[in-house]
Parts: C-alpha cells; sequence; structure tokens
C-alpha cells in the first residue's frame, strides 16, 4: 500500500471512530452499526496498530547458519565446561543463543 493509500485509510477510520460519515463529512447515524461501543474501540486498536511503527527486523549473528568447524566447536566446549553464560558464548562465536544450544545439545552437553 502506498503512502497516499494509507493515510486516506487511516484517515477514514478516524472519521468512523468520531462518529463521523467518510463520504459525506456528516455525522452517523444513531442506529449505524459503527456507533457501537465494540465497533468504536475495534476502530481505535485498529487506528494505534497502523500508526505504531514495525519493529526494525534483527541482523542475525555473523556466523549465523554457518558450518561449524572443529576448532570452534573445542572452543565452545572449554568455554561451556568453564561455566561461560551462552549468551556470552554466543556473542564470542557470532552466533545466536539458540545456535549454541543447538550445537550443544548436538554435542551431547545439553
Amino acid at each position: 500500500m502506498n503512502a497516499d493509500h494509507f493515510a486516506d485509510s487511516l484517515t477514514v477510520l478516524r472519521k468512523l471512530a468520531q462518529g463521523i460519515d467518510p463520504r459525506h463529512d456528516a455525522p452517523l447515524a444513531v442506529d449505524d452499526p459503527c456507533q457501537t461501543p465494540e465497533v468504536i474501540r475495534a476502530l481505535f486498536h485498529a487506528i494505534r496498530a497502523l500508526e505504531t511503527p514495525a519493529p526494525k527486523p534483527r541482523t542475525p549473528p555473523q556466523q549465523a547458519g554457518k558450518p561449524w568447524q572443529p576448532e570452534e566447536e573445542q572452543a565452545l566446549l572449554q568455554r561451556f565446561v568453564a561455566g561461560e553464560s551462552i549468551t556470552a558464548i554466543a556473542r564470542e562465536h557470532g552466533r545466536s543463543t539458540g545456535g549454541i544450544r543447538s550445537r550443544l545439545k548436538y554435542l551431547g552437553k545439553l
């Protein structure tokens, strides 16, 4: 959806939530379904959701998804046996905490 259509859609939702017919800029009829509390509440939720910026996608760690080298596995095991946290090991290896746990399971350590 381009920016103009998005802005137009928000304008329509705002008018409906305020009890205004967006086609004629006149008040909605009292018995209009858009005048019910649950619909008004839903319209405000939709407006808030559309106005909230989408979260930025995370950049995966440098080594995420890459094959494990034998020397890297040895370093992983040494750190794990030494009691280093999974988070610290992940940071050091450029991998996710899930990737570290998965490798430790594969190696029979978890």
